[in-house]
């Protein structure tokens, strides 16, 4: 087996950026942390631009390889293109230390938390997506979790991606035709057992002890062109037999995917990087079947240079809620329901409070609520936001109970008041006379 490259430094403290808190806040499902490292080090691995990269987090830096095999012959040594196509990946000219100063320096209490979680979460940074990846892995993610949208997205790749590379489970050796006699056979038999999702099942290849080998290692594909969903038909995307498992969601992909190639293909998308309107941006995205205001948002903010965007759920309602719900600008809004008026409204706060990379800010206070760093977040916090859902909670249930006690008053006072008289569905109409229906006759009417 071909042994790895030397590890290259990108320059960057833990402050600026931490592999753990950027690949598990949500944004992306395709970085995979791998086993073999230290007790203190995590590492990652992902594909970007057609290239596979592992990372590793140092007390003071984070090291990159880019895994390859060997070339055959001696090569002239080239520009360090593919360490620019990292750092453009992960936004590093974009510094975190004058965005935090700047989140943290307000009077608001959404400002005196920030401090506590930006010293609990360091170095977590918003990713910067390939659009055309982006936007199918977000429609994917509609009403979905976080184990299935992964398997979907891994499934786009094998089976419609191009095999980049094979290593082993510790990312410590590359598999090659040369050192591998098995290299191609592996590889097919990989792609054509990998199955479409299963509710109640592993969805991976097959287990058996004669296929042990073909767990120890690891392929890596690249997200699939546009060109080649093209070929594709819905069956392909749905979950029946050999789908990805896409469900409802299959018949808006396979529509977007002809709208988007009719209007210039991943281009089109590429374009909409140098729109300064972000409502512009997000209205462009909402035109395709399956994209509404949070997928466009998503999309936008992680893919397409839009820093101030601040992609609007449940969850993020709940935030607005407890951080702004004093403010002017947050109690100029009535609205109950999540309108276009409620999403804009909510994204003014959150710009109001942290400028321009409101969108960043947004997904510190968004991980804060996430299990994940639980652990990582001063317990204080913690009980606090907790207090504050369990509030909402209550209030919420009061409301439906009363809602409840309301329908059911109003349908007692419509009974009460029927008796002695006909019931409207008795009466019927003809010109300006009105007659009741024998009951019997009505009965068997309506029965049927």
């Amino acid at each position: 087996m071909a042994a790895l490259s030397a590890w290259r430094s990108l320059k960057v403290a833990p402050r600026e950026m931490s592999l753990r808190n950027t690949f598990k806040n949500g944004q992306c499902w395709c970085w995979n942390e791998v086993s073999g490292g230290e007790e203190d080090e995590s590492m990652w691995c992902g594909v970007v631009g057609g290239a596979v990269y592992l990372l590793k987090q140092q007390p003071n830096d984070v090291l990159f390889q880019v895994l390859e095999a060997p070339p055959q012959q001696p090569q002239p040594q080239r520009p360090p293109r593919q360490e620019e196509s990292l750092r453009r990946f992960l936004q590093l000219d974009t510094h975190m230390e004058p965005l935090k100063q700047r989140w943290t320096s307000g009077s608001q209490k959404v400002h005196q938390d920030m401090r506590t979680i930006v010293d609990s979460l360091p170095g977590m940074r918003v990713l910067r997506q390939d659009p055309l990846e982006c936007l199918f892995s977000f429609m994917a993610s509609a009403n979905n979790n976080i184990t299935r949208i992964g398997h979907i997205l891994m499934y786009w790749r094998v089976k419609w991606g191009t095999h980049v590379l094979t290593t082993n489970a510790t990312h410590d050796r590359i598999y090659t035709v040369e050192n591998d006699p098995t290299y191609h056979e592996d590889i097919q038999k990989y792609v054509a057992r990998y199955s479409h999702y299963q509710a109640k099942g592993q969805p991976l290849v097959d287990t058996s002890m004669e296929e042990l080998s073909l767990r120890n290692k690891v392929h890596y594909f690249t997200f699939p062109s546009l060109n080649k969903l093209l070929t594709l038909n819905l069956s392909d995307f749905q979950a029946k037999d050999t789908g990805c498992g896409l469900g409802y969601r299959a018949q808006t992909t396979l529509q977007t995917v002809q709208l988007l190639h009719q209007l210039g293909g991943r281009d089109y998308l590429m374009q909409l990087r140098s729109e300064q309107d972000p409502h512009v941006v997000s209205t462009t995205l909402q035109q395709f079947a399956g994209v509404g205001p949070k997928v466009a948002d998503c999309v936008s903010l992680f893919s397409l240079d839009q820093p101030s965007i601040v992609p609007a759920d449940t969850h993020v309602v709940d935030i607005a809620e407890r951080d702004f719900g004093t403010t002017a600008l947050y109690t100029a809004c009535t609205s109950k329901s999540l309108t276009p008026t409620k999403r804009k409204m909510i994204n003014n706060c959150f710009v109001s409070a942290f400028g321009s990379y409101a969108g960043w800010a947004h997904c510190l206070l968004f991980a804060a609520e996430l299990p994940v760093f639980e652990d990582c977040l001063p317990q204080a916090l913690v009980k606090e936001n907790g207090v504050f859902k369990e509030m909402k909670k209550q209030r919420s249930k009061v409301l439906k109970e009363e809602q409840r006690r309301r329908k059911k008053k109003k349908k007692e006072e419509e009974e009460e008041s029927g008796k002695g008289e006909e019931s409207p569905e008795k009466k019927r109409k003809i010109g300006n006379h009105s007659y009741s229906t024998p009951k019997s006759t009505t009965s068997k009417y309506f029965k049927k």
